[in-house]
């Protein structure tokens, strides 16, 4: 599997078998440029406008914004419920987590997940190769409430996003990756701008994308 960073939430994985998979989408109005590529494959894990657009990744076959299960090609993916705040959902809605099974490894992306995951919440979203989880707070899991969510779901690598970065307009309102990444011993930052993971190949501890200039 390998994965590219496009900003923000957004990132595209494909297969070993060539399946695209791009996730939450954006408009241009966050400060990156609208994520171009073509892709398979596109989950939204909730409507707000920097993480939905519908048209943004071109020639999807499969489009999802729902608590579902689906496969398409060599992946199979499986929405798990969840809120975008602590309050059930009272302060911004619903925020879907999907979960992506394909090249022998287990991904989830957990959008604007918001609180911390229940029990019942983990055992749906199950073991995990893969973890892509929200850093920056404010309107998702602040740094610490990010670490916690890590130690509950207890994946063997994690992939930070949402967080504050130069060129994202929402920046100023969110925490810095470091706030998060201090938390951990074992943290790599990717040189290159695909990450590339194998099922069991040693690879562990939080790794940080390459993110577009």
């Amino acid at each position: 599997m390998k994965i590219e960073a496009l900003g923000h939430s957004c990132f595209l994985m494909t297969t070993k078998q060539g399946t695209r998979i791009v996730t939450d989408p954006f408009d241009g109005g966050i400060g990156y440029d609208e994520p171009a590529v073509e892709t398979d494959i596109v989950t939204m894990s909730h409507g707000h406008y920097d993480h939905h657009k519908e048209d943004a990744p071109k020639n999807a076959k499969l489009s999802l914004d729902t608590v579902t299960e689906a496969e398409y090609a060599d992946v199979k993916i499986c929405g798990v419920a969840t809120f975008h705040d602590e309050k059930g959902g009272a302060l911004r809605g619903a925020n879907i987590v999907y979960v992506y099974e394909a090249d022998g490894l287990r991904i989830a992306h957990l959008g604007d997940l918001g609180h911390l995951p229940t029990k019942d919440q983990i055992e749906k979203i199950g073991k995990l190769d893969v973890l892509m989880i929200p850093v920056g707070g404010i309107f998702t899991l602040d740094a610490k409430a990010a670490e916690e969510t890590v130690r509950l779901l207890a994946p063997r690598i994690v992939i930070p996003m949402h967080y504050q970065t130069k060129r994202l307009t929402l920046g100023k309102k969110i925490g810095k990756l470091e706030a998060f990444t201090k938390r951990f011993s074992n943290v790599t930052y990717a040189e290159e701008k695909q990450i590339q993971i194998l099922p069991d190949d040693g690879q562990q501890g939080v790794i940080v994308p390459v993110l577009p200039q």
